[in-house]
């Protein structure tokens, strides 16, 4: 085989699907990161091709995503978390909170295990005690800055719906969907 056949390889198309996606070109991220993966499977290119499938609301094709990372990687903690919350935006609570319940198997002090917790607790609608497992999960700081800012905006989310909704309407009229699926 010579030198022109053989490029880009794997990791080069994987460079160029994390580009597109960094521009913000989720479709030229998706057939980069495809591509790559007909050369080399690989978690970190399923990751992200999932989260590519999420952001352009493709979200069979993104569980399926995660899945594989799953797979790849049994402990590959973030992924269970995102693949709770791509369950939960196609409204499959109960694929949400066993997800989820796999990070219950961590040590109690762990970030995921607390995010996890309070994932689960979102999904119940007990709202306090998501918010107390959440920042417990954060005041970790061991958890990447990124996934850090996910569980702060579903913080935020939480306390604005706390101090708006319920006093408006009252605690019944809230629930996990007012955060994680569009408003018909």
């Amino acid at each position: 085989m010579n030198q022109a056949t053989q490029y880009p390889d794997a990791e080069e198309l994987f460079s160029l699907g994390l580009q597109a996606s960094e521009g913000g070109q989720h479709y030229e991220a998706v057939v980069q990161l495809e591509l790559s993966l007909e050369k080399r499977p690989h978690v970190k290119t399923y990751y992200l091709l999932a989260a590519e499938y999420a952001e352009i609301g493709m979200y069979v094709h993104a569980i399926k995503s995660m899945q594989t990372v799953i797979q790849l990687d049994p402990k590959f903690w973030v992924a269970y978390f995102q693949l709770g919350l791509l369950h939960l935006f196609q409204d499959q609570v109960t694929a949400a909170i066993q997800t989820w319940e796999v990070l219950q198997q961590l040590d109690d002090s762990d970030p995921f295990c607390l995010v996890g917790a309070g994932m689960i607790q979102l999904a119940n609608n007990n709202f306090n005690d998501a918010i107390e497992y959440l920042e417990k999960g954060i005041s970790c700081k061991t958890i990447d800055p990124y996934f850090n800012e996910e569980i702060v905006s579903i913080l935020s989310k939480i306390q604005m719906a706390k101090n708006e909704i319920i006093p408006n309407k009252g605690n019944d009229e809230l629930t996990w969907q007012y955060f994680f699926l569009p408003e018909e």
